[in-house]
């Protein structure tokens, strides 16, 4: 087997168990393949980070945010060995729940590490650093993944720019308020960490019959992702006595 065919095999064995336990909320098997040798960095759509402790810190929270992984698919573009470094490119295709609320969504990866040895134990060397940029359901990010660095953002082709609103209209039974005030705040604090939020806002009527919802994204597939989730979730809805009547995704298209 050559060195770009364990690289491969890697990836779609060792590397993807591990990114299904982490969205399962388990991120040992991930931080098991990053190098304990500095440095190491992470560049991240949630934040960056330098160094054994501060990725410590950050995996635990990400063990936090995520769970129910529901699949996880690598999607190869290229994979070369090239002396002593290792790169893959390709998309992420993930479905999990973040902070609770079930999400779908792709990134587009590109990761590039040290090999170690070509004794067939193991590809590469895992690596030293990391980027990620995240675009919600179906857009392109770039690079993460085994210790990756490099560039990009999110593809111009398939995500559409500038800011979108997810506007919604839910009708209130008031004999379920407090179950209505406790999922509120479960929804605030989820929807506050999810990437490519700018600003949210939450309203009820004079008689609390009726909640609006107005929900600022920056791209089109942020806020679209947002709005399939709250859409799968209208069983929960149900149980606290909220009743979906609109949902839209509106372009922002002037602030003051």
């Amino acid at each position: 087997m050559s060195q770009r065919d364990e690289l491969v095999a890697w990836v779609h064995t060792v590397l993807r168990d591990a990114e299904v336990a982490m969205h399962s909320g388990d991120v040992a098997p991930r931080r098991a393949v990053w190098s304990r040798n500095e440095p190491v960095t992470v560049l991240g759509a949630l934040r960056n980070v330098s160094g054994q402790a501060e990725l410590d810190e950050l995996f635990a929270h990400l063990a936090e945010r995520f769970s129910d992984c529901a699949s996880y698919e690598f999607e190869s573009l290229e994979a070369e060995v090239l002396g002593d470094t290792a790169y893959t490119v390709g998309f992420e295709h993930i479905s999990a729940s973040v902070n609770g609320l079930p999400s779908i969504y792709t990134l587009r990866a590109t990761q590039i590490s040290g090999v170690r040895t070509a004794s067939g134990r193991s590809p590469t060397d895992t690596a030293a650093r990391r980027r990620t940029e995240d675009c919600r359901a179906g857009g392109r990010s770039t690079s993460r993944g085994h210790g990756s660095s490099g560039g990009g953002g999110c593809d111009s082709g398939a995500t559409r720019t500038g800011m979108f609103a997810v506007v919604g209209l839910w009708e209130l039974d008031p004999e379920t308020r407090q179950a209505q005030t406790a999922a509120r705040e479960h929804i605030v604090a989820g929807v506050a960490h999810l990437p490519g939020l700018v600003k949210g806002y939450w309203s009820d009527s004079s008689d609390q019959t009726r909640s609006r919802a107005f929900i600022v994204f920056d791209g089109h597939a942020a806020a679209e992702s947002f709005a399939s989730s709250v859409r799968r979730n209208a069983e929960n809805q149900a149980r606290s006595g909220v009743r979906n009547i609109s949902l839209d995704v509106l372009e922002v298209r002037a602030t003051t």
